[in-house]
């Protein structure tokens, strides 16, 4: 349940094309977060990919740090989500991209990720 598996990460080229011209967004303090509802019809309810643009952070090592934090920060309320889209029989494909040029401390990112899930539940 707390774990964040392959078949929940978005990889599909054309699903993130269709996300990224199809999908609304919403912004919070450091992150912005892109995202596409649709009826429930796979064995999962979302799928999800994390973004660290290189011309915000350049070097790969820091890249990966960011994504790393902002993975554990989901996993750890993502049930949220979940509860909220059994309830409403939706599936939702999102990508969550980082906005800032300087890395932030874990318990920050997870503050900001667990209230952007939140801003994302409301506007659902």
């Amino acid at each position: 349940m707390y774990s964040l598996n392959k078949s929940e990460r978005l990889c599909s080229k054309t699903s993130t094309t269709e996300l990224f011209l199809k999908g609304s967004s919403i912004n919070e303090e450091h992150f912005r977060i892109v995202f596409l509802a649709s009826a429930f019809d796979r064995d999962v309810y979302f799928k999800i990919q994390f973004i660290v643009p290189k011309r915000h952070i350049q070097r790969a090592v820091d890249r990966n740090l960011i994504k790393r934090q902002m993975r554990e920060a989901f996993r750890k309320n993502k049930i949220i989500l979940i509860e909220f889209l059994k309830a409403n029989a939706q599936q939702l494909n999102f990508t969550i991209i980082y906005q800032i040029s300087e890395i932030k401390e874990t318990i920050l990112i997870e503050e900001k990720i667990k209230s952007l899930i939140i801003r994302l539940i409301k506007k659902l």
